[in-house]
């Protein structure tokens, strides 16, 4: 069984995109943008842009049979032109009855698809209207918001389209609730993503590439400012300069949330990113933050670019 894996945030993405690979086709759904900006967080109002409401210091659930309103960013490969690249749609998540998230329809590019949770695989599975199967598991759990790693998978492989991401779900912080604590607030968590490797024609040289690492996010609420780093490290092919930190610009919070690039690479001086970052506040009281990482980074010979998406959760 072939498989990839897409990134799903339920939470609002401002419309995006890193360049990557070029263009060459792709999805042809009439609000698929590319990725320029990747605040995931609400503004203002009532609810989130989800359409769940703010945390309120009471144990809160994902309702059944309620869709959620996502945004959905992701890095899709198209094997008939062999292009890959950053885009973001607008999606919708409906979890089933119970409590398990992976029981759910999701609906991706007009069509909706059935997961249904396989408790022997630890993941849940449905087919797309292509041909292709989607499924789901569980990335990771905090108290206030949930990682779930959606993928599609081909058989026979290497036809059609490759998409990979993670997708938070969860209550957000009242835009007008955020804490005003004195001074940095440190933030920390896991990232877990996926990413295809491309030559500078944007052709795929290596796919389902595995991220991993680590995110410590630098907030001054007083100031209405955030920071911080991301560490990646990656399998496969000869990705040791991707053993690197890539430094967050330090920003404003908007609403209750934030997006930044992550252009400046610590230790790799010839290399070039057009990375983003862009994260959200969860809990009552801003316990928990959900981010999302939009990578793009090419080598410093240019032989070689990285594209792919990743998502973390992470706690002060």
């Amino acid at each position: 069984m072939f498989r990839n894996s897409i990134v799903f945030t339920a939470i609002g993405i401002s419309l995006a995109a890193c360049g990557g690979g070029g263009g060459g086709g792709g999805s042809t759904e009439p609000d698929v943008v590319e990725i320029t900006a990747l605040n995931i967080g609400s503004t203002s109002g009532v609810a989130a842009q989800t359409g769940l409401p703010f945390a309120d210091g009471t144990a809160q659930s994902i309702p059944a049979n309620t869709p959620l309103t996502i945004r959905l960013a992701r890095f899709e490969t198209d094997h008939a032109s062999g292009q890959t690249r950053l885009i973001v749609s607008t999606e919708t998540y409906t979890k089933a009855a119970g409590s398990n998230l992976l029981n759910a329809d999701v609906e991706i590019e007009g069509a909706t698809v059935t997961l249904v949770y396989d408790s022997a695989e630890d993941e849940s599975f449905g087919s797309l209207s292509n041909g292709q199967e989607l499924g789901a598991y569980i990335n990771a759990s905090g108290q206030f918001v949930s990682l779930i790693n959606v993928f599609t998978y081909e058989d026979p492989p290497d036809d059609g389209f490759d998409s990979e991401g993670t997708f938070a779900a969860g209550f957000e912080t009242d835009p007008s609730s955020l804490p005003t604590f004195a001074g940095t607030t440190d933030y920390t968590g896991t990232l877990l993503g996926f990413a295809n490797v491309v030559d500078q024609n944007g052709n795929l040289i290596e796919q389902e590439v595995l991220l991993t690492g680590d995110a410590a996010i630098a907030v001054r609420f007083a100031d209405g400012r955030v920071g911080g780093s991301v560490d990646t490290q990656a399998t496969g092919l000869a990705l040791t300069y991707l053993d690197d930190v890539l430094v967050l610009t330090e920003t404003d919070i908007a609403g209750n949330g934030f997006s930044t690039d992550a252009s400046t690479l610590q230790n790799c001086g010839g290399c070039t990113s057009e990375s983003l970052v862009g994260g959200a506040f969860f809990g009552a009281n801003a316990e928990e933050l959900g981010g999302i990482l939009a990578l793009d980074v090419t080598n410093a010979a240019g032989t070689q670019q990285v594209i792919g998406v990743g998502g973390f959760i992470a706690e002060r």
